[in-house]
């Protein structure tokens, strides 16, 4: 109990993500009752998700759900005691801007932790260097762990692999991912809180 509020306590998340539930979804069509399906196995298979370290991506429109979903998969996680890390990106980069010192021991629970979780991808308006070195040596430090990762972002996969091409290298395009999840124009898996 103890490991699972170490990392709580490290996460940079919206206030209301805990909120975020399973239950709390409206599905609207046969689609997103599907992608319901298939993220309720994953959960409930996180076992065997570890062993296997897969991710996911999920990328649309702004106000699809994206944030939403992968909220109810880390609470759902935390419920069933695995140990989640979350992440805002642009909250992520404020906070070492502020305290360099704090990329440590944000990298060392990134290499700890069930499951890290990087929300607003490509949001951030980065540096050529300092921006993208810390988003690379966040992606890097978890891709080395060996352990799954979900990113949410509002670019689509080109926009993502130009936005994160740095040394000639893209970390997010190499991470495993089971499944890529898109949601332009259509409301995928929305709160029924909203």
């Amino acid at each position: 109990q103890r490991r699972l509020e170490k990392f709580k306590e490290l996460s940079i998340t919206d206030r209301n993500s805990r909120e975020d539930q399973f239950k709390n979804a409206t599905l609207q069509n046969n689609k997103e009752k599907e992608l319901y399906k298939k993220i309720k196995t994953y959960v409930t298979n996180y076992d065997k998700i570890l062993e296997i370290n897969d991710g996911l991506l999920f990328v649309g429109n702004c106000g699809t759900g994206k944030t939403f979903l992968a909220n109810c998969i880390c609470n759902y996680l935390m419920e069933h005691n695995y140990a989640v890390l979350s992440f805002n990106l642009g909250g992520y980069l404020r906070t070492l801007r502020e305290d360099f010192n704090q990329e440590s021991v944000f990298l060392e629970a990134v290499k700890e932790v069930d499951l890290l979780f990087i929300d607003d991808l490509g949001s951030e308006k980065l540096s050529e260097e300092w921006g993208k070195e810390k988003i690379f040596s966040l992606i890097d430090t978890r891709y080395r762990a060996g352990k799954p990762i979900i990113i949410t972002s509002n670019l689509d996969l080109k926009e993502m692999r130009d936005f994160l091409q740095y040394k000639n290298t893209n970390l997010v395009l190499r991470t495993k991912f089971s499944g890529c999840y898109f949601s332009r124009g259509c409301k995928s898996l929305t709160s029924g809180l909203k």
